[in-house]
């Protein structure tokens, strides 16, 4: 039994958990973004192509995207800005996190969860995040783990136990 577990430990830091929650908004808001990318698009090609009948249409419409543009990226910088404030805050901060995973479940310091618990797994170059809910997820950054292979494992691992409960 102890050979199928995979252990890593990382230290709880604006450095490890912020690139999870930078995984997680990419990760969630891909499709809003697609649809946004969209609209602008066919908006500006309609403007281009003499939609409104005068020019400055064309102007007021790409003045509109690009604060919107704006608005969107000052709103995330200001949400992980506000994140890593919480979590230098954090009596967790500097601690050492403990993982191991296994066939049945992942525990974290002594927390124990079974797969069962997870809807869904997503692999990223720099961790692995393992959601509970829509918003509510567990981040595994890469550098808990002792290696490549070991970071290959535990994804893989946690990718087959849920995609094995839900189906």
């Amino acid at each position: 039994m102890r050979e199928n577990m995979i252990e890593g430990s990382y230290r709880f830091s604006p450095a490890t958990v912020l690139p999870g929650a930078w995984r997680h908004r990419r990760h969630r808001r891909h499709a809003q973004k697609a649809g946004a990318i969209a609209f602008i698009v066919i908006l500006l090609a309609y403007l281009a192509l003499g939609g409104f009948g005068k020019w400055p249409w064309l102007i007021v419409g790409c003045a509109v995207v690009v604060t919107l543009m704006a608005f969107v990226w000052l709103q995330t910088r200001a949400a992980l800005r506000a994140l890593h404030r919480q979590i230098l805050r954090s009596p967790e901060n500097g601690k050492e996190i403990r993982l191991r995973l296994g066939p049945d479940g992942i525990t974290i310091r002594d927390e124990r969860s079974e797969w069962g618990r997870f809807r869904e797994v997503v692999v990223c170059a720099d961790g692995i995040l393992l959601y509970l809910t829509k918003s509510a997820f567990l981040w595994l950054p890469r550098s808990a783990f002792a290696d490549d292979d070991a970071y290959r494992k535990a994804g893989r691992l946690a990718c087959d136990a849920v995609a094995g409960v839900r189906g």
